[in-house]
């Protein structure tokens, strides 16, 4: 699988981590034993690998069904020295977007929290490109040109993936085969060449 250089420095990330022991202090130790695993994705995950724009709220996939905190939130200083707050989003849903089957057993791993009790993770650049291509908004077209710009996706790799993730899915597909073109002509445009190409496989 490539490595990638993930931006932990970031404000905004130290906060991720702030909110995630929140969830840790209501989990019981016997958790250690099989961890829960948090996959971010949205805006946040996309500011781990570009210095784009900056989510006010955590999208994330749970390994576990959990009673979260309530209000969950906190404040934080920014690059620029503003105060912000990051809020977790208890109502996203990844059954509602596109996602491949096997992107949560191939998100990459990134830091052990919560004294062994979260595992922290983050969605592929290539997964996340998938899950933006569903919905396709401006913001979700300029994640997916930021991910191009810093060379984290192969536009043949992401059709790819985001075809096969559209097989799992029922409805009126349509418009999200013209997302899928359109996705991948943005990447041809702003993309350049990967050192070395993504490959999609569990990691530890």
């Amino acid at each position: 699988m490539k490595e990638f250089i993930l931006k932990t420095d970031k404000p905004i990330y130290k906060a991720v981590v702030q909110l995630v022991e929140q969830i840790g202090k209501v989990l019981p130790d016997k958790i250690k034993e099989d961890p829960l695993r948090i996959i971010l994705t949205g805006g946040i995950a996309i500011s781990l690998y570009c210095n784009s724009r900056v989510s006010n709220d955590v999208d994330a996939i749970l390994s576990h069904r959990i009673l979260l905190p309530q209000d969950m939130m906190v404040s934080y200083v920014d690059e620029n020295g503003k105060t912000k707050v990051l809020m977790w989003d208890s109502n996203y849903n990844s059954t509602l977007g596109l996602l491949h089957p096997d992107a949560e057993k191939d998100a990459i791993f990134v830091s052990s929290l919560a004294n062994q009790k979260i595992k922290l993770m983050v969605l592929t650049p290539t997964d996340l490109a998938v899950t933006k291509i569903g919905r396709f908004l401006d913001p979700d077209r300029e994640d997916i040109i930021s991910l191009a710009k810093e060379g984290l996706l192969d536009a043949e790799i992401v059709k790819k993936r985001a075809e096969e993730a559209l097989e799992y899915y029922i409805g009126d597909d349509r418009f999200v085969k013209m997302n899928i073109r359109e996705a991948i002509e943005y990447i041809k445009k702003y993309g350049r060449t990967l050192y070395r190409k993504e490959t999609q496989g569990p990691t530890t």
